[in-house]
């Protein structure tokens, strides 16, 4: 009887224990989601800002291109500015390859 009882208080105690566990566990988790969701929050703040950074440079170069454009037609020089790379080679600069069948060969060396 003594056993029982003992047994039964065990029980109780690790019933006791495990719903403490399982509070802290629903604590754990709650604040693991408020967390998640102030990340969220502040990601999404942190993108709306670059995303009026962005729109703001783009307006500034657009206005400055446009100024430009009026400085340059009001100086007459052509508001296109200069290309700074060499145009790309176009298929008539090349000279023609040698047409099929036709191979020159040096006598005594082999092809490797």
């Amino acid at each position: 009887l003594e056993e029982l009882r003992w047994a039964e208080d065990e029980e109780a105690a690790l019933e006791r224990q495990r719903d403490a566990a399982r509070r802290r566990l629903r604590e754990l988790s709650a604040r693991a989601n408020a967390l998640a969701r102030l990340a969220a929050g502040s990601a999404e703040q942190e993108r709306a800002g670059l995303a009026r950074l962005a729109q703001g440079v783009v307006a500034a170069l657009e206005l400055d291109r446009y100024a430009y454009v009026r400085s340059a037609s009001a100086r007459g020089v052509p508001p296109v500015p200069a290309r700074r790379r060499a145009p790309e080679p176009h298929p008539a600069d090349f000279e023609a390859a040698p047409r099929p069948g036709t191979v020159e060969v040096e006598a005594g060396r082999l092809a490797s």
